[in-house]
């Protein structure tokens, strides 16, 4: 009797640790085949990440963001979950839907430090150095007006030269 329960208590103990690995498993992408390489800042070591993973980490970039309102760069989140950069980059290369939560999530980070440059509260210099990294807009506008620059210097100056000015009756002649 004693030994049938250690043995239905051993098996209750493998389930749940096959059920534990199967959620890790899925978690890491084991289950589809469909996965990701990347590095992990904390261990820094190689690790893979499913695709609902990454999903879900693009899902809690919002929710952060919510519930961190003085922070002003949005690579902190990925740092903060040992993501480097790099690996995002590939991630929105490679998931189009998370692609588009990063680029909503950055645009929000923009607008978050372009209202405080606005309010004195940051340094503007520093925000409209960076402002092409947050905003395509205005990333679109700069670019716009270096070809206008651009086609301004193509242009040698000109040089423009009026004998003499007219005299009127509202202007009097020059005085020699």
């Amino acid at each position: 009797m004693q030994r049938r329960k250690k043995l239905k208590k051993k098996i209750i103990n493998t389930s749940k640790k096959k059920e534990i690995v199967s959620k890790a498993d899925l978690m890491l992408g084991h289950s589809n085949g469909d996965s990701d390489d990347g590095l992990d800042m904390v261990g820094f070591k190689l690790t893979t990440l499913g695709e609902r993973a990454i999903m879900q980490i693009g899902r809690e970039m919002y929710v952060w963001l919510e519930k961190n309102p003085e922070e002003l760069k949005l690579s902190t989140y990925f740092h903060q979950l040992g993501i480097s950069m790099r690996t995002v980059n590939k991630w929105c290369h490679r998931y189009p839907l998370f692609d588009e939560w990063y680029e909503s999530a950055m645009d929000i980070m923009g607008n978050r430090r372009e209202k405080l440059a606005l309010h004195h509260e940051i340094d503007v210099s520093i925000v409209m150095r960076t402002m092409h990294l947050y905003d395509p807009g205005y990333k679109k506008s700069l670019q716009w007006m270096e070809t206008i620059k651009n086609q301004d210097n193509g242009n040698k100056q000109q040089i423009v030269i009026i004998d003499k000015y007219p005299s009127s009756d509202l202007v009097p002649p020059l005085k020699d």
